[in-house]
């Protein structure tokens, strides 16, 4: 996985997560729309041109879009470098207290992309800004699997832990690494070029079902007509005149016969 350079313009993608088979349960793909939001507080948060005011914080905000997410229920991954302004001391939470996926989502690179992203600002703050420690949790032990997946993803990213601990050691930004790569590769892009690929493959299947629909009723045609010239298809039909016939045939002789008397009637 390509490590970022972090890019302040770029804070829109559209990701597509692949399928995935987890423990014998299938996910689909699917995709999934993230919106990057910075911020920066300062503290007074108002006053005169003339009062100096202070950085008080920035937070990198991560919000996700998807088919079952839905709009204004969105998760949100936020990082927060907090600025003490009595005393100048600063401190980084990359994980806001909380860092949890969704279950649908889970299993197919996410969790690694959205670390990348927001380790690639912090790693725009000063090297020496601590890191707040995290405290995993005895839920995720039940799980043998899950647990060694959790262990894996914390500590791949510079979090270390005393054996049998949960509350993580010392760590500054600089010590932070990016997450070593993706079980799956999720496909990544900005979301103005998502949106086109997507227009233009939609187009393309319009015009594939268009063809589609054209051969299916050429078939049909195809079939009728085979079907019509198949050689018990035709004895069944000579077979059915011959046994007709000593009835068709007079009917159709006084027709005839009576259509020309009263032509022979009219003149």
């Amino acid at each position: 996985m390509d490590i970022p350079k972090f890019d302040e313009s770029n804070n829109a993608w559209l990701l597509t997560l692949p399928e995935s088979r987890i423990g014998g349960r299938y996910q689909q793909a699917c995709r999934v729309v993230v919106i990057r939001t910075l911020k920066e507080t300062y503290s007074p948060a108002s006053g005169s041109l003339d009062m100096k005011r202070k950085l008080a914080g920035r937070t990198c905000t991560l919000s996700l879009y998807w088919n079952g997410g839905g709009w204004h229920q969105e998760p949100e991954y936020k990082a927060e470098f907090i600025v003490n302004i009595w005393d100048g001391t600063t401190e980084l939470d990359l994980t806001n207290s909380d860092f949890m996926l969704d279950y649908n989502l889970r299993g197919r690179g996410l969790g690694s992309w959205i670390m990348l992203q927001l380790i690639s600002w912090a790693k725009t703050l000063p090297a020496d800004t601590s890191v707040k420690r995290i405290r995993t949790s005895p839920v995720d032990e039940d799980d043998k699997e899950n647990m060694l997946r959790r262990d894996h993803f914390w500590n791949g990213i510079g979090f270390r832990f005393e054996p049998g601990g949960r509350l993580s050691l010392p760590l500054t930004v600089g010590e932070l690494q990016y997450p070593k790569g993706l079980h799956c590769p999720l496909i990544a892009v900005p979301l103005h070029k998502g949106v086109d690929e997507l227009h233009r493959l939609c187009e393309s299947q319009k015009h594939e079902i268009e063809n589609l629909k054209s051969n299916q009723s050429y078939q049909a045609g195809q079939i009728r007509y085979l079907t019509e010239h198949q050689w018990d298809v035709l004895l069944i039909k000579s077979i059915s005149f011959i046994i007709f016939s000593p009835i068709y045939i007079p009917c159709w002789l006084y027709r005839k016969l009576k259509l020309s008397r009263e032509t022979t009637h009219e003149k």
